[in-house]
């Protein structure tokens, strides 16, 4: 079988046969996912072979009650470690390098009989409790093996030409993921950024101030409004006199300069006697 074939024919496998897997043909196919690329040449996986029956049955609890998980004669436990290594690109190396890994076990299984299943609807931390997986340790997946009881058909694949593109990515990727063309979302970063609305603090603020002033002229006495009042209406009579300015000086000069009429004050002894 050439690569080719081995990759059509690879398919999920959900039901299998009630028989062991012979050693050498799950040693080979392992040997064949130790030889996957990874960054720095590290090498994060390790792969726990899970065939004791009890583990399985609680490794299929843990993912969600899949019951095929404790069908299958092998499971398969993905891990990776060096799980603080981040890749220029931002990816974390482990998660990368354990599924290339993978999935090169997934290809090679067909060659020899085999159909496997890629499970990562599972509660990790339930998996780690079970196979005593350190905390600083992460199953990146699980996968079943064993002799297929189906033979599931082909899934649907999506065409060429909506996957693969050349030099730029097209528009029409953009309009199937947002509704919107690449230049319609370039246009929108580039719009100036709408002038905020004041915060609700700040309006309140605006607010108290405001009834903070009404309330202040409201407190006023009588003779304080009487005060304002007449000087406003002083200053509007100032204003209505139609004389120069010049005259108006003098006048109001004149009459800080005249002397001030006193009225004598009457002795009231003296004004009773001349009464009498």
């Amino acid at each position: 079988m050439d690569f080719s074939d081995a990759v059509r024919m690879r398919k999920s496998v959900r039901k299998y046969l009630d028989r062991d897997i012979d050693e050498k043909k799950l040693r080979s196919i392992l040997e064949i996912g130790l030889r996957a690329p990874s960054a720095r040449n590290e090498q994060p996986w390790r792969f726990l072979v899970i065939r004791d029956p009890e583990k399985r049955k609680q490794l299929a609890r843990a993912a969600k009650n899949q019951q095929f998980v404790a069908e299958a004669p092998v499971v398969l436990a993905a891990c990776g470690v060096n799980v603080d290594h981040v890749m220029t690109c931002g990816q974390p190396a482990y998660t990368v390098d354990v599924s290339v890994a993978v999935d090169h076990i997934t290809l090679a299984a067909p060659a020899e009989g085999l159909g496997t299943c890629w499970i990562g609807a599972f509660h990790e931390d339930e998996a780690k409790a079970i196979l005593g997986v350190p905390e600083n340790v992460r199953i990146v997946a699980l996968l079943t093996i064993g002799y297929p009881a189906e033979n599931p058909p082909p899934t649907s694949r999506a065409t060429f030409e909506s996957r693969v593109a050349t030099d730029m990515w097209p528009d029409a990727w953009s309009v199937e993921l947002t509704g919107k063309s690449t230049e319609e979302v370039e246009n929108k970063k580039t719009e100036p950024a709408e002038k905020p609305l004041p915060s609700t603090a700040a309006q309140e603020a605006a607010a108290s101030a405001a009834d903070s002033g009404s309330s202040t002229a409201e407190a006023k006495t009588p003779s304080e409004k009487s005060t304002t009042t007449n000087t406003k209406k002083s200053t509007a009579e100032k204003n209505s006199d139609p004389r120069p300015y010049a005259v108006k000086k003098a006048t109001v000069a004149k009459k800080a300069s005249a002397p001030k009429k006193t009225t004598p004050v009457r002795n009231k002894k003296t004004t009773r006697k001349a009464k009498a």
